[in-house]
C-alpha cells in the first residue's frame, strides 16, 4: 500500500502538525505502507543529508505561505482577527496561499507515485481543500485527520452568520467525502461531529503522544531545599485569565504560609509574550516567587520537569476538549500534575495511565487553598508521584502510529 500524505508543517519544524505527521511518515513503512509527503517548502528541501535523516524517499513541496508572519509582524492580521474580519478575507485560514501550488505539486506526486490514498492533516484547514480536490480529480480514497476541531471549535468566532454558514457547509462536504476521519480526542470527536453530521462513534480516535526516543535518557531527583511548581508551555490568549488567577492564587498560597522566596519557587517556561507573564506576576506582587526561565529544551528541559513537585496544566471551560503536548512529557516526569481548570480530555488521559493528579477550579482562593494542601503534603513527606509507566507505552508515537497504520489496511480490505 501507498499513500500520500498531506501536511503544511513538517521536520525540521517542531509543531505538534509536523511531529504527527512526521511519525506517521516514520514508522508507516513498519506496517507495509510506503509513504510520499506533499508538505510546504523548508530547509528540508535543498537538504539531501536531512531527507535521509527523516527516512524520507518521496516528498514534495507546494509553496511557503509568508502571509501569517508577515501579517502578525504588521499587525494587520491580528487587527483583522480581532475583529473577526480574517475569516471573510482568508478562506479557509491564513495559509491559503499554498493551495494553488500544493494542487500542482500534489497532482505531479500522484501522476509519479500512484498512492491508493490521500492523508492528509490538519490544521491549517487549507489543506484539507487541496486533499479533497485530488481525492476527487484523480477518484482516490480521502482519509482526514483532525489535530483540532474546525468549525466545531469553541474559540472561533464569526463575524456574520452567512460566513459561519459557507464554512460549516465546506467542512461538512469535505467529511462526507472521506472513507475515514481520525481525531486525537473523544471531545474533538463530538465536536467535529455536530457540524459533519457523522456519528462520533465511528471516527477513530489517535492520540498525539510521545516520542521515546526524545525522552531524556537520565532521571533527576526532587528539588529538595524548596517545594517547586512548574508550568511550561506557549499559551493562547484565552488562557491569560486562568493564568492570571494562577499568579493570583500563588499569592495567597506564600502569604496564608508565610513561605519565603528560598522555599517556594514558580517556574515558567514558554514563549507567551512576556507582557503578558509580567504584569500577571507583577499586579500578583509574586516577582520573588517566580522564575521565568524563557526556553528549555533537551535534558535540561526534562531535568526541570522530573526535579519539580507540582506539574501545571492549564484547562480553560472552552479548551476541556483538548490534550496538550506537553502532557505527555509531564507523565513522563514522575510528577503530580495539577490541572488549573476543568476535567476533559486530559483527565481522561491522566485516567487511562493512573497517573497522580489533582484538578482545581481556576479560581485565585481555590488554586491558593489547592497549593498549600500539597505543600502541606510535600513538608509530611506524602506527596505522591507518577503514573503506571506500561499503560503510557500505549501512548508512544510508534505504538499510535501502528493503530493508524492497522485502520488503513483494514480499510483496504
Amino acid at each position: 500500500m501507498k499513500i500520500l500524505l498531506i501536511s503544511y508543517f513538517f521536520p525540521p519544524s517542531t509543531s505538534v502538525g509536523g511531529l504527527r505527521a512526521y511519525s506517521f511518515a516514520k514508522y508507516f513503512p513498519e506496517e507495509g505502507i510506503e509513504v510520499v509527503v506533499l508538505t510546504s517548502e523548508s530547509e528540508l528541501k535543498d537538504n539531501k543529508n536531512l531527507q535521509k535523516e527523516y527516512g524520507l524517499d518521496e516528498i514534495y513541496y507546494g509553496k511557503k505561505t509568508k502571509l501569517r508572519e508577515w501579517g502578525y509582524k504588521t499587525k494587520i492580521l491580528a487587527l483583522l482577527e480581532m475583529f473577526k474580519l480574517d475569516k471573510i478575507f482568508f478562506f479557509p485560514d491564513v495559509y491559503f496561499g499554498w493551495i494553488k501550488s500544493a494542487i500542482k505539486m500534489g497532482s505531479k506526486a500522484i501522476n509519479e507515485q500512484n498512492p491508493d490514498y490521500i492523508v492528509v492533516t490538519a490544521p491549517p484547514f487549507s489543506s484539507f481543500l487541496i486533499a479533497e480536490k485530488l481525492s476527487t480529480k484523480f477518484d482516490i480514497p480521502l482519509i482526514l485527520d483532525y489535530r483540532d476541531p474546525w468549525n466545531g471549535n469553541p474559540t472561533i468566532e464569526f463575524p456574520f452568520k452567512f460566513v459561519q454558514k459557507k464554512y460549516k457547509k465546506k467542512e461538512k462536504q469535505i467529511a462526507q467525502r472521506a472513507s475515514l476521519v481520525v481525531t486525537v480526542g473523544e471531545e474533538y470527536s463530538k465536536l467535529i461531529s455536530e457540524i459533519t453530521s457523522i456519528n462520533p462513534n465511528e471516527f477513530k480516535i489517535i492520540n498525539n503522544g510521545f516520542f521515546a526516543e526524545k525522552l531524556s535518557a537520565e532521571s533527576f531527583s526532587k528539588e529538595d531545599k524548596k517545594f517547586v511548581i512548574t508550568l511550561v508551555g506557549s499559551f493562547y490568549l484565552f488562557y491569560k485569565d486562568t493564568f492570571n488567577e494562577m499568579m493570583s492564587g500563588l499569592k495567597e498560597f506564600v502569604e496564608t504560609m508565610k513561605l519565603k522566596p528560598d522555599q517556594v519557587e514558580f517556574r515558567y517556561a514558554g514563549s507567551t509574550s512576556r507582557k503578558i507573564i509580567n504584569r500577571a506576576v507583577q499586579q500578583a506582587e509574586v516577582s520573588e516567587y517566580f522564575n521565568d526561565l524563557v526556553y528549555l529544551k533537551g535534558d535540561e528541559y526534562f531535568e526541570f520537569l522530573q526535579n519539580s513537585h507540582l506539574l501545571v496544566l492549564m484547562v480553560p471551560q472552552k479548551h476541556k476538549y483538548a490534550i496538550a503536548t506537553k502532557l505527555y512529557d509531564y507523565l513522563n516526569s514522575d510528577s503530580h500534575v495539577l490541572i488549573v481548570g476543568y476535567k476533559g480530555e486530559a483527565t481522561k488521559i491522566c485516567d487511562d495511565v493512573d497517573q497522580i493528579y489533582d484538578v482545581v477550579n481556576p479560581i485565585s482562593k481555590e488554586i491558593g487553598r489547592k497549593f498549600s494542601s500539597l505543600y502541606e503534603l510535600w513538608k509530611k513527606n506524602e506527596l505522591k508521584y507518577g503514573c503506571n509507566i506500561d499503560k503510557l507505552q500505549k501512548y508512544e508515537r510508534r505504538n499510535l502510529a501502528k493503530e493508524f497504520a492497522k485502520h488503513l489496511i483494514e480499510l483496504r480490505e
